[in-house]
């Protein structure tokens, strides 16, 4: 049942985008002008819609990803990159969003970090596991990355009000939300953020979890096995390092 569930809401989702997308061209096109200059009221309206179809677009986008991922159908596109760029890019984005400069993104790392990995799909987890925390810290927010000579280990620290026991031991289920105590309380997820993460870390043969004292702020890690050739460069470096270490 489980299976039929899913397969139901994929194949649903899928069906659903062509027309969506039909509506957000249309909808754009009167929110632009294009058809001749609207009342403020129905300007109002109108931006009520887009921004509400693009909430229906994260889901259905959210549901397909899972399911595919789930289903095992889309496949890891594995290459070697750098993933202290990545990082760097992520913050950076990040920070462009916060204008007022009441919340900070840090970073921590070495540098460079390389990883045999599909890099869509880590940023996908990054940029999720920081948008998280945007909902819920307070002053800082903190990516750390390192790599030991088998695994890349990353964390995104946030200084909020923590997880309660009971709420970690469900938060990478699929259509689990957390309430309440976030700085965006308005905000309104899918619930499937999380749980997509997962699978693309359990695809990459890693683990993802969190680590959390309510009044204290959440710890989110994610590890993946550095591969073949980021072994190699890992083992490289450190062979290096104590080389010189040693002059």
């Amino acid at each position: 049942l489980e299976t039929l569930k899913d397969a139901l809401l994929g194949m649903v989702s899928h069906e659903m985008r062509t027309p969506l997308t039909v509506i957000k061209w249309s909808v754009r096109s009167l929110e632009d002008g294009l058809s001749g200059p609207l009342p403020k009221k129905q300007h109002e309206v109108i931006h009520g819609i887009s921004r509400n179809l693009t909430r229906l677009e994260r889901i259905i986008n959210e549901v397909l990803d899972l399911s595919r991922l789930e289903s095992e159908t889309i496949p890891l596109n594995r290459t070697r990159f750098d993933f202290s760029l990545l990082v760097r890019e992520t913050v950076g984005d990040f920070r462009e969003r916060l204008e007022n400069g009441e919340l900070q993104i840090e970073e921590a790392m070495e540098s460079p970090l390389y990883v045999e990995a599909d890099p869509d799909k880590i940023i996908q987890v990054l940029n999720n596991l920081v948008e998280n925390a945007l909902r819920f810290a307070t002053r800082v927010i903190t990516v750390k990355a390192r790599a030991d000579k088998e695994c890349l280990r990353v964390s995104v620290i946030d200084d909020g009000p923590g997880i309660e026991e009971a709420d970690q031991k469900k938060l990478f289920d699929k259509y689990q939300r957390l309430h309440g105590r976030g700085r965006r309380e308005q905000y309104r997820g899918t619930g499937l953020g999380l749980a997509i993460c997962r699978e693309i870390i359990l695809q990459h043969e890693g683990k993802i979890w969190v680590e959390s004292v309510p009044g204290q702020g959440a710890r989110f890690h994610f590890r993946v096995p550095l591969g073949d050739r980021g072994l190699r460069e890992e083992e490289k470096r450190y062979a290096t390092v104590q080389e010189n270490t040693r002059h």
